[in-house]
């Protein structure tokens, strides 16, 4: 899945004190269209999708195409390409669920891509997108819908369907204002044993013009309880009535802090105003909020965190051409390290204490993540712009322009 699991941790075991890692290239699956899903591997296979919308099933060993199906893809080309399978898929007990910028979304059996069902679940017509990755809990698959360049003709909504049978159960419209927008973008973060699923969402439209009256759940972090989508908390708007895009647009991340000697469990998520707000699990109540890169007034968070051993693991987008990763402490927000780099706009990945992170101009790097420092680089092809690598075992997967590839991973 998206992230590795349910917290969004972005993080998977690995040895500790790792010196000097080194990525060898394994083999490499060029596609008819571009491919920025996050790999999700599951039983020897790797599964990806294409702007195109196909959805693509890999031999994790040899890169061999196992399988592949169509979603279709909307024609609209506002983001440089259609708009098909742009997130990842989610495998769950033997099922693979895909999701496409056609406003379609399909499960299939996983070994072999017979389709078991298909739902349309939005509209094309009024400009609604699907960048958010789909997860699957109990018996739900949870799809957020955003609009294609804040076009004023639509509503942001969180939408649950029956894995079995593909048929709605809910939806949640964050919008509480006369207008419409607040697209979700962002992947939920469910923590279980609360039945909640935590959620990011967009600003109100029009974007230079935004409706009269509160729109109090517009940029905001959502709490919704996951048996009917009602909503339980609520915080946000980080900027109410904004016109400068501030979405919270990457995903949200569940984590544990010590905090006066206690423990709480918190929800973070950044925002493309390029703070990262930690708030109460169970309140929405805010406990921290940190300024990444104060110096600059267009560095923004895109891409999700990765969290581990109490520090959170932030990528800065400002251009292809700058960005950094930041660290910060989980309990207070405090910055550890920082490390200016070219624009990362990928989630990274935790392996033990190193970090994987993509650079837009062209590169992998390994950091040191207890202190930033670089352990390793390795070029790829540019611009690096999808939703970031994955791992399983000693193997990494990074979609990058039309090509898959596969990387074995050494360390000494």
């Amino acid at each position: 899945m998206y992230r590795a699991d349910f917290a969004n941790s972005g993080a998977v075991p690995g040895p500790s004190a790792v010196r000097s890692p080194a990525l060898h290239p394994l083999w490499s699956y060029r596609a008819d269209s571009r491919m920025t899903s996050s790999p999700t591997i599951v039983n020897n296979l790797v599964y990806v999708g294409t702007w195109n919308g196909d959805v693509l099933a890999l031999d994790t060993r040899t890169g061999a195409l196992r399988w592949k199906r169509s979603l279709g893809a909307n024609q609209d080309t506002y983001y440089g390409g259609r708009r098909g399978v742009i997130g990842s898929v989610a495998v769950d007990r033997g099922v693979a669920y895909a999701v496409s910028g056609s406003c379609t979304a399909a499960a299939y059996a996983a070994d072999n891509g017979r389709e078991l069902w298909r739902r349309r679940i939005c509209s094309t017509e009024k400009n609604d997108d699907t960048y958010a990755s789909p997860v699957v809990f109990w018996n739900e698959l949870l799809l957020g819908i955003d609009q294609i360049g804040d076009r004023p003709t639509s509503r942001g909504f969180e939408v649950a369907l029956d894995t079995r049978t593909g048929r709605e159960l809910w939806r949640f419209y964050p919008q509480r204002y006369q207008g419409t927008g607040a697209g979700i973008s962002a992947t939920p973060a469910i923590d279980g044993n609360l039945g909640l699923a935590f959620i990011g969402t967009g600003n109100p439209t029009p974007l230079g013009n935004p409706p009269p009256g509160a729109d109090e759940f517009s940029e905001s972090i959502c709490a919704l309880d996951l048996r009917d989508g009602h909503l339980i908390w609520a915080y946000g708007p980080v900027h109410p009535h904004d016109r400068e895009d501030n979405d919270l647009f990457a995903s949200a991340n569940i984590f544990t802090a010590t905090i006066d000697g206690a423990r709480r469990h918190l929800v973070g998520e950044g925002g493309k105003d390029d703070v990262y707000y930690a708030v109460d699990e169970r309140t929405g109540a805010l406990v921290w909020k940190r300024t990444l890169i104060p110096r600059s007034k267009f560095a923004m968070i895109i891409g999700t965190a990765a969290v581990g051993a109490g520090t959170i693991f932030v990528p800065v987008f400002q251009n292809e051409h700058l960005g950094w990763m930041v660290a910060l402490r989980s309990s207070d927000g405090a910055e550890l390290w920082s490390k200016r780099m070219t624009g990362v706009y990928e989630a990274p990945v935790l392996l033990g204490d190193v970090l994987f992170v993509t650079e837009a101009g062209g590169w992998i790097d390994a950091l040191d993540a207890r202190n930033g420092k670089s352990l390793g680089q390795w070029p790829i092809e540019r611009p690096v712009l999808g939703r970031g690598p994955s791992m399983a075992g000693d193997t990494l997967y990074l979609a990058s322009g039309n090509t898959l590839r596969a990387f074995a991973l050494s360390h000494s």
